[in-house]
């Protein structure tokens, strides 16, 4: 049965999956392959709910497998139940032992619910099992960050980049704390790191200008931003950035071409223009065209 789930996962046939596993189920109610493989199909789906159902069943039928409770964990941090993950996590600690991936889950379940002391306790603990799983570190450098201890994050955050560097997520929280920090040259290296990794991510773009404004260097601020939007003409999310430039340098007419065209491509995102320059939202002239946009987005 596994090996004809990773078949209907490599063809990303999920719903002929359900089908399958369903028609296993009615000849064997019993079987614990069939009820965690339909709970996997459910998960492709995103019908969380169902997966959980299923997953439920699986731990009935073998309550010494911890792989049920430990997707359904997943299941239930995905809908953003974070104590009935905990919960879940936890009992597949009782049927597997420690893992550290586990104990990791934990933590980032404790932080979605800003109990950060028991968060850093389990990331410990993972960290116990595994010094090098950078997960733990970056998720011990978020707490202290979430609680605006940037100094002591920065050991972590650092470490977690180390250990794992082509993780982009990291590179960002980093870069953030450096900024927090005001060690703003360490800051943009990251971020120049980062880009060399991961030279079409355009959110590295946006933050590396982002701390040459920091720097007030508006001048390469913006030429960052123009070679981005050169390369990636159609971004919602350079065009809203670059405008937001444009407007603070005087440049009205070509910042309202780039809002103009960032509006058409994305509307939903418009409080990106926010980000970088909030006194923009007193522009009654700005406003307008994005009432203007709003209303041809409703219809």
């Amino acid at each position: 049965l596994y090996e004809i789930a990773y078949c209907y996962e490599l063809l990303e046939t999920p719903v002929e999956a359900i089908e399958f596993f369903n028609a296993v189920i009615d000849e064997d109610p019993y079987s614990y392959a069939a009820w965690l493989n339909l709970a996997g199909a459910y998960e492709r789906t995103k019908n969380f709910e169902k997966a959980i159902w299923a997953y439920d069943y699986a731990t009935l039928v073998d309550e010494n497998n911890g792989q049920a409770f430990f997707n359904k964990g997943g299941c239930y941090e995905e809908i953003g139940e974070y104590q009935e993950a905990i919960n879940a996590y936890r009992e597949s600690v009782k049927s597997d032992g420690p893992d550290a991936m586990i104990y990791a889950r934990i933590g980032f379940c404790f932080r979605e619910i800003d109990q950060f002391i028991k968060a850093r306790s389990n990331f410990k603990m993972a960290l116990k099992y595994n010094p090098k799983f950078a997960m733990a570190w970056h998720g011990m450098g978020l707490c202290f960050k979430d609680e605006g201890l940037h100094a002591e994050a920065l050991t972590f955050l650092q470490r977690a980049v180390s250990l794992s560097p082509k993780e982009i997520e990291f590179y960002f929280d980093l870069a953030d704390n450096l900024v927090e920090l005001k060690r703003l040259d360490e800051a943009k290296k990251i971020l120049e790191d980062l880009i060399c990794i991961s030279p079409n991510n355009a959110d590295g773009w946006t933050e590396l200008a982002w701390v040459f404004l920091q720097m007030d260097d508006m001048e390469n601020a913006h030429e960052i931003l123009e070679s981005a939007l050169e390369a990636n003409p159609n971004n919602f999310r350079i065009l809203y950035r670059i405008a937001a430039y444009e407007f603070i340098m005087g440049r009205t007419e070509i910042g309202f071409q780039h809002l103009v065209k960032a509006l058409t491509i994305n509307y939903d995102e418009h409080e990106l223009l926010w980000d970088h320059a909030p006194f923009l939202q007193e522009v009654e002239q700005i406003q307008n065209i994005i009432e203007l946009y709003a209303k041809n987005n409703s219809k």
